[in-house]
């Protein structure tokens, strides 16, 4: 069992620290570096084209589809492993994710820059849930509206955060660069079948 969930003040985010232990979570490390199909995305700002400072895999059933900032995942199946753990994060939330979008973090110079996951396919008040694998990364948030006002949590290996409504309206995330040893891998639980 995991431990007791813990609620947050600032955006409406629920971290359970063990969701998984430690030795399933490094399990799962060396799974998804070793199973899954890792690319690196481009970026397009001010008229110029970056590789992102970051790879990302995909898993979901056939004909499902993620857009976001010109980058698009199809969906090719969910291997069997990954089936198992969304359902087990899906029967812990009482959510109905349907695909895992994964980020690898090498090491603390990939980053994920500031943004809220709004897309269409989201639905409109998107809940989203991150398993945290490897080394312990910084995910930072902002408010939307100005005055900002900032959270920082700190997400160990195994912990399971979860974004609840009004998260992606109100409030921006990130992950950024940062000293740290070792790798770090975020399976991004989404719900994309409200297309």
């Amino acid at each position: 069992m995991s431990g007791p969930k813990v609620a947050l003040a600032g955006p409406p985010v629920t971290i359970q620290p063990d969701f998984l232990k430690a030795a399933s979570a490094a399990h799962w490390l060396h799974w998804c570096r070793r199973h899954l199909p890792w690319r690196q995305d481009r970026v397009r700002m001010f008229g110029r084209e970056y590789a992102c400072r970051r790879l990302v895999a995909f898993a979901a059933e056939p004909g499902l589809r993620y857009r976001y900032s010109g980058s698009e995942h199809v969906g090719a199946g969910l291997p069997r492993p990954l089936k198992l753990l969304l359902a087990r994060v899906n029967q812990r939330l009482g959510t109905t994710f349907d695909s895992v979008l994964l980020t690898r973090y090498r090491d603390g110079h990939d980053r994920l820059g500031w943004h809220a996951d709004r897309e269409p396919v989201l639905g409109p008040e998107p809940e989203l849930a991150v398993i945290s694998l490897g080394a312990a990364r910084t995910l930072a948030f902002r408010t939307r509206a100005q005055p900002r006002h900032a959270v920082n949590f700190r997400l160990e290996t195994g912990s399971l955060l979860h974004m609840g409504r009004g998260t992606q309206s109100h409030w921006q995330h990130r992950v950024p660069a940062e000293r740290c040893r070792g790798e770090r891998i975020s399976l991004g639980f989404r719900r994309l079948a409200w297309s």
